[in-house]
């Protein structure tokens, strides 16, 4: 699959291989690069959890991803948020709206996702507790976002709408 760096014009084919479909060795080294943090130059590890998903996302759409954000450095020592730790990138999918985006990576169950409508982008991390958010705020600007713990059956709507009616068999009481 083929990830495109939006601020930058960089591209990586990534080549996955190995038992747990992980990126080989050329391939990460690019992507970890391509993910490095725009206002250090630093590079961190990126988690193999997120690449996994980024190619997920490729195969389900038939298309490139272009990445907004990848790692960003700590700016302070108590800085612990989803990007700092390799887990986290911001994303758009060309010919796609970030709301279909959004509703996608939703209907995967991606648990962190974060939706910016007014710099059309999309926001994946690799949290435990599904989280989900809108952030009206623009490009330099402090978020103002407004979001929801969900509980696990909320993050993936196949398991929140549970088994189809035919399957779950007769109501008790018919006449079967």
């Amino acid at each position: 699959f083929v990830l495109e760096s939006v601020n930058t014009a960089e591209r990586v084919d990534v080549h996955l291989s190995g038992p747990g479909a992980e990126p080989d060795e050329t391939s990460y080294r690019a992507v970890r690069h391509l993910l490095r943090c725009l206002r250090s130059g630093a590079e961190s590890p990126i988690d193999p959890r997120l690449i996994e998903l980024l190619h997920r996302i490729a195969q389900r759409t038939h298309s490139k991803i272009q990445l907004v954000s990848g790692f960003r450095a700590p700016t302070n020592p108590t800085d612990l948020n989803y990007h700092v730790r390799g887990m986290a990138a911001d994303i758009r999918i060309p010919g796609m709206s970030a709301l279909s985006v959004r509703d996608l990576v939703r209907s995967m169950g991606v648990t962190g996702v974060g939706y910016y409508p007014t710099s059309q982008f999309v926001h994946l991390d690799l949290r435990e507790q599904p989280y989900f958010w809108t952030d009206y705020s623009g490009p330099g600007q402090s978020g103002d976002g407004e979001g929801e713990y969900a509980p696990a059956a909320a993050a993936n709507p196949a398991i929140a709408a549970g088994p189809p009616a035919a399957a779950a068999g007769p109501a008790p009481g018919s006449a079967a």
